[in-house]
């Protein structure tokens, strides 16, 4: 199952990564921590690839401590796979210039932030995550009736424009009700159509 947002940050800054996760959450987000998420006997090394390959968002949190990337390795990866696929987004808590070779890529700047979800600046980052959702991935998933559960769930949280996104609530709750095999085929088209209107 594709994993939503897989945060990168240097573990003494847990505490205040834990509000971070919490604000995505009430956004209607699974966000991913390797303190909080992983289970006993995993090795955390494969654990963390396989979460990175699995997620369509890497959010890193710069702060005085995760900017010294000579101290967390895991931290530099972690970024530095995020960038490799087109799905890093930045954040900083702290006074601090991002390392090289990621001080050109924009960060929301949260100095001060209380867990306000509403702040000017965490809800820029909550655009950021939105515009890095795979819409040609959930057209695909919508090919698969297995994966067709988890595809509205991605498409929920697709910036829709004006009348777009009535259309797709209705579109949902149709496909909760239940269909026909013939209405079913209908309705994945017309879902392909609505989606691919916000391809590139």
């Amino acid at each position: 199952m594709i994993k939503d947002i897989f945060i990168s940050y240097a573990r003494k800054d847990l505490a205040r990564v834990e509000p971070i996760v919490r604000a995505l959450e009430e956004h209607g987000w699974q966000p991913k921590i390797d303190k909080r998420d992983f289970l006993p006997g995993v090795t955390w090394p494969d654990e963390i690839r396989r979460l990175l390959d699995a997620s369509r968002c890497v959010l890193v949190v710069w702060t005085s401590e995760s900017v010294d990337l000579g101290q967390h390795e895991w931290v530099k990866r972690e970024v530095e796979a995020g960038k490799e696929k087109g799905i890093l987004v930045a954040l900083r808590l702290d006074d601090v210039d991002p390392p090289s070779p990621f001080e050109f890529i924009q960060y929301a700047d949260l100095l001060g932030w209380n867990g306000d979800s509403s702040h000017p600046e965490f809800l820029k980052c909550i655009e950021a995550i939105k515009s890095k959702i795979p819409i040609q991935k959930i057209i695909d998933m919508l090919g698969d009736p297995a994966t067709i559960p988890d595809a509205l769930r991605e498409a929920e949280a697709i910036p829709f424009r004006g009348s777009d996104h009535t259309v797709f609530t209705m579109k949902r709750r149709k496909y909760a009700i239940g269909m026909s095999d013939y209405e079913k085929m209908n309705w994945i088209d017309e879902m392909k159509c609505l989606l691919a209107q916000y391809l590139g």
